[in-house]
């Protein structure tokens, strides 16, 4: 009794702690399930035999496409009836006479059985099971035994069978199954008779907690990822040639798109016109080549020059009395103010009064930010002087622009003062 009650605690624990999550062992790598069967056990012996009773608590994990595995355990009661005549008396045990005619076994169970579902349907799961078991029964309340059997013992068992499962609602099923199990002994009924093993068949109904909720996914083939296209070379100031290309073949400034200041893209002189990036004037015939691709001229033809060099100034005029202003800019602006404006006016002035000045505008900053941003900055500084100049009626050709960044302040850069004063374009005359 005390058997009995033990297994029974155990196989109720072991339903309770089973986590509840399959689809019919239709997915092998995911899905447990748990539940419970009882039912009747009919014993296989030498014997009349009887129909006793069974309970089992299981737990199931799929393994494989169609395919799971069931760790069970239960308590069956295996009873029957014989006639004592069929018991010698020199292997009876020696307190027991002619009297008494019936066998009961309690008997602890526990198998590992794989459960195969051929079929696929939406309701219904088949399957066949087969395993291997262990029982431990007890003989110490039965007063009829051969004298060769132990009271309590153990062994080996081979149950085989086959089940169905009915999906009641997306979390339960209903399952009926039914089996025979061959035993490795031949005591179960209390007598060695040496007439074969002993074995049962059983009949059960249970209920299968899980997901039955649809069919799992298929595998997903993964897409295969697109090889990333190459990155255009870099061409940060946008002029039609590459960094790579204005370092070391050029020999340009890749921060600024038109080097020498000329009014014409690196670019379109190397690839265009065929004038030289680096000179604002290729042919030296004293009209820039943005100016004479601008009056249709060839920049690369100096004799056409000649009535440019006609309408200036033979003789320099004398700037004793006039020098040529120094404009500053706000931090990490470009704009020109309007009292900067003033004198950019009066120097405009000037300067188209004597055409035979040729002036350079020379573009700084201050030491705020990287020293490659600076450069970039200073070169917009200048030309921004240059397009205000040229708004003024200077010819563009006059004047030339160059990117000098951080380097060369004229004041420490530690204070504001001194920042302010480094944020400046120098006009040059030449």
């Amino acid at each position: 009794m005390a058997l009995r009650k033990g297994l029974l605690t155990v196989g109720l624990l072991a339903l309770l702690a089973s986590p509840t999550w399959a689809q019919f062992g239709r997915d092998g790598a995911a899905g447990w399930s748990g539940g419970i069967r009882a039912g009747a056990l009919l014993s296989v012996t030498e014997f009349e035999d009887e129909i006793g009773p069974t309970i089992w608590g299981y737990v199931r994990r799929g393994v494989a496409e169609n395919l799971e595995v069931e760790l069970s355990g239960g308590y069956g009661k295996y009873k029957g009836s014989g006639d004592i005549a069929d018991w010698t008396a020199e292997r009876l045990l020696p307190q027991v006479d002619t009297m008494g005619d019936a066998y009961s076994t309690d008997m602890a169970l526990g198998e590992v059985r794989l459960l195969f579902s051929p079929f696929d349907y939406e309701k219904w799961n088949p399957y066949f099971y087969a395993g291997v078991g262990f029982v431990r029964y007890d003989l110490d309340e039965q007063f009829l035994r051969t004298n060769d059997v132990e009271p309590i013992s153990s062994g080996m068992l081979v149950p085989v069978g086959a089940g169905a499962q009915y999906k009641l609602s997306d979390s339960m099923a209903l399952e009926l199954s039914g089996g025979y199990t061959y035993t490795m002994l031949d005591d179960l009924n209390g007598a060695i008779l040496d007439k074969g093993n002993d074995a049962y068949w059983t009949g059960l109904l249970g209920l299968t907690m899980g997901d039955f909720s649809a069919e799992p996914a298929r595998p997903v083939k993964p897409t295969p990822t697109p090889m990333p296209k190459p990155e255009a070379p870099a061409d940060q100031d946008g002029d039609g040639l590459t960094d790579q290309d204005e370092k070391t073949v050029y020999f340009t400034n890749p921060l600024m798109a038109d080097s020498d200041g000329d009014g014409l893209s690196d670019g379109d002189e190397i690839k265009v016109f065929r004038t030289d990036p680096n000179k604002a004037d290729s042919d030296g015939g004293s009209v820039g080549d943005g100016d004479e691709v601008g009056r249709g001229t060839d920049p690369l033809d100096a004799g056409d020059d000649v009535g440019e060099m006609e309408e200036r100034a033979v003789e320099m005029p004398d700037l004793t009395e006039f020098s040529l202003p120094t404009v500053n800019f706000p931090l990490g602006g470009a704009a020109i103010s309007a009292e900067e404006q003033r004198e950019l006016s009066n120097t405009a002035m000037v300067l188209n009064q004597n055409p035979g000045i040729l002036v350079e505008l020379q573009g700084y900053t201050d030491n705020v930010g990287y020293s490659a941003d600076n450069l970039r900055l200073s070169g917009k500084r200048a030309k921004a002087v240059k397009k205000y100049l040229m708004a003024q009626g200077v010819a563009g050709w006059r004047i030339t622009v160059k990117a000098v960044g951080d380097e060369q302040p004229i004041a420490p850069n530690d204070t504001p003062e001194g920042r302010a004063k480094n944020r400046r374009v120098e006009l040059i005359p030449r």
